[in-house]
Formats: structure tokens, C-alpha cells, sequence
């Protein structure tokens, strides 16, 4: 990857049960070419609302997506 190419990061997200707070509910990563470079759900247990008619997230398809804390701790990503 050039350093003047461009990416573009969308992020679905979900209710979170306890607080109702957005989470993410999956995240793709895609270049200025429309090039799918990282795409991911994100497992959650916790969550309250799914809005699948905007979000097309369900609890099935977010079942077979990442742990977060173990992505997290194998320091594939950071958060800051």
C-alpha cells in the first residue's frame, strides 16, 4: 500500500444490552478501489437491539464473527 492511498473504515453497530450504548457490530476496511482489505463481526452477547433492516447484523452472523478481547490481546489492534 502507497502512503497516499486513501481508506475508508465503515463500522455497523448494535445496542448494547446494559446501557444501550452503540457498539460495533462489525468493521470493514476498504481502499479508494473499492478493494475489501479487512472485514470482520464482532462476536457480542450483550447485545439488545441488532436494527437488521439497516445494519443487515444478526445474532447468527455476528456468532461467527471475532472475540474482540482476544483480537485485543494477541495485539492484532490497539484501541486508543
Amino acid at each position: 500500500m502507497e502512503s497516499q492511498d486513501i481508506l475508508f473504515l465503515d463500522v455497523e453497530k448494535v445496542k448494547e444490552s446494559k446501557s444501550h450504548q452503540p457498539v460495533a457490530g462489525d468493521l470493514a476496511v476498504v481502499d479508494k478501489r473499492g478493494r475489501v482489505l479487512i472485514w470482520c463481526y464482532i462476536q457480542r452477547d450483550d447485545v439488545c437491539t441488532y436494527n437488521t433492516h439497516f445494519t443487515g447484523l444478526s445474532r447468527d452472523n455476528m456468532q461467527s464473527g471475532l472475540n474482540i478481547q482476544e483480537v485485543l490481546g494477541q495485539g492484532f489492534c490497539k484501541l486508543y
